[in-house]
């Protein structure tokens, strides 16, 4: 059989079972989701646009790509996505316009908002607030698994349509360094690409397909492939957010290589770098601005079955609906488990709106979480203290955690057994800290102390060597490398032991009393 027609009876086959065109039907609970069930996902291919206008045509379901991309769309963990894509858009009543995916030459991916979109018919409409995802594809990228990015964008999109314009309103300062799943950035960019990254070991976890693609990458005649920059990434993405090794300090680079590079490349390296100190535990405010670790506490809640399988009342899910659900059908015959850990997702984000936030938003969203749904409070406490090892709480479980880290990896094992209780109680006494005041949840974050080099200037893009932006930082977040740039080596190291010491510096003011001066020239 020719390629063309094999491509031809898989379009047919689509269309035969509903999946595409007048059906594209993946669960029969579609219809209380979308508002129009003829209509519900198209694909849509780039067209010349002009100055500030995006345009695309609609594909025809039976072309040859777009039979191929509606093959991986109607995969049921992306159509699940697709499904709460939706119903996000159902609650801020933006739902004028179908589901679509973007075809570009725009590498990367990327959530958009606002499209001129020639219909199947060639009629142009314009949906200047429809929001989709865009992404470069053909043939060769959907057989290696590269729609695993998918729902990642589609993520962005969510939380785009229902928090974005309230985290685009706080006042918070932004990292000029590029966002990478292993590095500290800031408290948005940590929690919005956190976000999104949680989203690829979903997909993995769900789709033996990207599973395939990812795991022939790990063969020998392959592996140097996880040197590039973005397959070591992807390689921490989707392991490092199932062992929750993002919570860890990075190992300091030193030798003959690191040594002789610019202020630039030392910083680079080390903002890249994958290799982590199990012996040291970053602090509260690397944490919740690592993307890492916020994907690891997105991902690690949203797969938790206690909380998943905890269902609410009917009628808490009619403003995710077109239409309520009728009497003698439950919330679980609508909804499967992850789809209902997204809903409630959406339900707190609703609610941060209304919520004046000045630090990072992982710590609203645990606390607006515990008010919305109390049934989930304690198992939800539970896994943050737990993954971040408590440490915006309190020092005690963090520096506890180091020390078993350290035994264990000497293979002390009687001290290292007979750490283990106290490790377990001192979890279980700041959960019911937490449970008693949720306030506590922030007791050990330390202020933004950010400042501005003017001599250090960073890439903005890492395989990019303009253009570049002067180098700011958080003096709570910032590795040996971010302050060697803004004081001598000797002094840089003795301020990184004496923040690791006291936990964080309260104020600009307290840094100079402890005798360091900044220089930003």
């Amino acid at each position: 059989m020719s390629y063309k027609n094999f491509i031809l009876l898989l379009a047919g086959l689509l269309l035969a079972n509903g999946l595409i065109n007048n059906g594209f039907s993946q669960n029969s609970t579609d219809e209380y989701i979308f508002p129009d069930v003829n209509r519900k996902f198209i694909i849509v291919g780039a067209t010349q646009s002009g100055e500030r206008k995006l345009t695309g045509k609609e594909m025809a379901p039976t072309d040859t790509l777009a039979a191929l991309v509606l093959a991986d769309i109607t995969l049921p963990f992306n159509w699940q996505m697709v499904r709460m894509s939706q119903c996000a858009r159902n609650l801020v009543k933006n739902t004028d316009g179908p589901n679509m995916l973007f075809l570009s030459k725009n590498e990367g991916g990327f959530p958009r908002t606002g499209i001129w979109l020639t219909d199947i018919e060639g009629k142009e409409i314009h949906y200047p607030d429809l929001a989709f995802v865009d992404l470069v594809l053909d043939k060769n990228r959907i057989a290696q698994g590269d729609l695993s990015i998918y729902t990642h964008e589609l993520g962005h999109v969510m939380m785009g349509l229902i928090l974005g314009g309230t985290l685009e309103k706080l006042k918070l300062d932004r990292s000029p360094k590029q966002h990478v799943s292993m590095g500290v950035t800031d408290y948005l960019t940590a929690f919005n690409e956190g976000w999104g990254v949680h989203f690829q070991r979903l997909a993995y976890d769900q789709t033996e397909k990207y599973r395939k693609a990812f795991d022939d990458k790990l063969t020998p005649d392959r592996s140097m492939s996880l040197v590039w920059h973005s397959g070591m990434d992807e390689y921490l993405r989707l392991n490092y957010v199932k062992d929750n090794g993002y919570i860890y300090e990075k190992l300091i680079q030193a030798g003959t290589m690191t040594d002789s590079l610019e202020p630039e490349q030392r910083i680079l390296l080390d903002h890249t770098s994958p290799a982590f100190d199990h012996t040291r535990i970053k602090n509260a405010q690397q944490m919740l601005s690592c993307e890492g670790v916020l994907a690891t506490l997105f991902y690690q809640i949203n797969i938790d079955q206690k909380l998943a399988l905890n269902y609410l009342n009917t009628d808490f899910y009619t403003p995710f609906l077109v239409k309520p659900i009728p009497a003698g059908i439950s919330p679980e015959q609508i909804f499967s488990p992850i789809e209902n850990m997204m809903i409630k997702n959406f339900q707190v984000w609703n609610q941060m709106k209304n919520l004046t936030i000045t630090g990072s938003p992982l710590i609203p969203w645990i606390e607006e979480w515990c008010r919305q749904f109390p049934d989930d409070r304690d198992e939800i406490l539970k896994q943050f203290i737990q993954l971040t090892k408590g440490v915006t709480v309190s020092p005690e479980l963090a520096r506890l955690t180091e020390k078993i880290n350290y035994l264990g990896q000497i293979g002390e094992y009687q001290e290292f057994k007979s750490s283990l209780p106290q490790y377990q109680d001192l979890v279980k006494k700041l959960v019911e800290s937490c449970k008693s005041d949720i306030e506590s949840l922030g007791a050990n974050i330390g202020p933004e102390l950010w400042v501005r080099s003017k001599s250090v200037k960073i890439r903005r893009a890492l395989w990019m060597p303009e253009p570049k932006t002067p180098l700011a930082v958080n003096l709570n977040t910032a590795s040996l490398p971010e302050i060697e740039a803004f004081m001598d080596k000797s002094k840089a190291w003795e301020f990184i032991q004496k923040r690791r010491e006291i936990g964080y510096f309260t104020s600009l003011e307290q840094v100079k009393q402890l005798g360091f001066t900044i220089n930003r020239n």
